[in-house]
């Protein structure tokens, strides 16, 4: 699997209120990581982490996927596609304090 950022930017201001209570439909106020995580596990991506702005329209998601094909795929069968457009990027290089401290970072990014 391939680690992908997905940028998200919310269609208007309709668009991010929609999508808020879209979110409380989902999620309850005591939703915890674990649950969270445990309904990201899409048919063509899986979503590893989430960075929402409280004062701003931005949306950014760490998938995982085979391919940026299937990015768009998850974000469209998850019907995002009414509240956001999106951008995916490839991340060949993921480095994060969240890893196991002894697993060593990935360095081909540095020898091409």
């Amino acid at each position: 699997m391939k680690n992908f950022i997905a940028i998200h930017s919310v269609h208007s201001d309709e668009a991010a209120e929609q999508y808020k209570e879209y979110f409380k439909t989902v999620y309850s106020e005591d939703l915890t990581h674990g649950e969270w995580a445990a309904t990201v596990e899409g048919d063509f991506a899986t979503a590893m982490q989430v960075w929402q702005g409280m004062k701003s329209d931005f949306y950014c998601t760490h998938f995982l996927a085979e391919n940026e094909e299937q990015v768009y795929k998850q974000i469209e069968a998850w019907g995002m596609t009414e509240f956001f457009s999106s951008i995916v990027f490839e991340t060949e290089r993921f480095t994060s304090a969240f890893m196991p401290a002894d697993q060593k970072v990935d360095q081909h990014y540095f020898s091409r």
